[in-house]
């Protein structure tokens, strides 16, 4: 095959594509794909977290969630908290929890715990910032995660923060 036959094939197929893509229209959204939330975010956030698997302590102030973190590391015995989270770190310093920066990516860790960057109550869902230290990287490398939030989280609900 020559070059002008290729040439022109491959035009073919970039107008067959490009046509394709420009004369189909997107699909319609649903106005109604989304139900109001009736409760308090928070609490709709840790119903929906329980219903797919997910452990939640609710703490409303830091010497809470201090105290319920030392009674889990107690119960379950736990003997090495990693911690790399420059939100949590300075906590554990004043409160003299015990933690260990992880060093190595490669070294195994049975505990972490990260702080997350929002909640997000519809779904049930924790976003995390893979750009901060011990973010996505600690889900995969430890058999038990912690996410800790505070803050103003959950996120809003969808229908006020995107515009069908």
């Amino acid at each position: 095959m020559d070059n002008k036959s290729k040439h022109k094939i491959i035009d073919k197929l970039k107008n067959a594509l490009t046509d394709r893509l420009d004369s189909s229209p997107p699909p319609p959204i649903p106005k109604d794909l989304y139900q109001p939330i009736e409760q308090a975010l928070d609490l709709e956030f840790a119903q929906i977290f329980i219903k797919n698997g997910g452990k939640f302590i609710y703490n409303d102030t830091v010497n809470e969630f201090i105290i319920n973190l030392e009674q889990l590391v107690q119960q379950r015995n736990w003997e090495h908290l990693f911690c790399e989270d420059a939100t949590l770190t300075p906590i554990f310093d004043r409160y003299k929890i015990p933690y260990s920066l992880s060093s190595s990516r490669q070294t195994p860790m049975s505990v972490s715990i990260s702080s997350c960057q929002s909640l997000i109550a519809r779904t049930g869902s924790i976003l995390i910032n893979n750009q901060a230290p011990n973010g996505r990287s600690a889900s995969i490398r430890s058999h038990t995660q912690i996410m800790s939030s505070f803050g103003p989280t959950p996120a809003p609900p969808c229908s006020s923060s995107v515009t069908l």
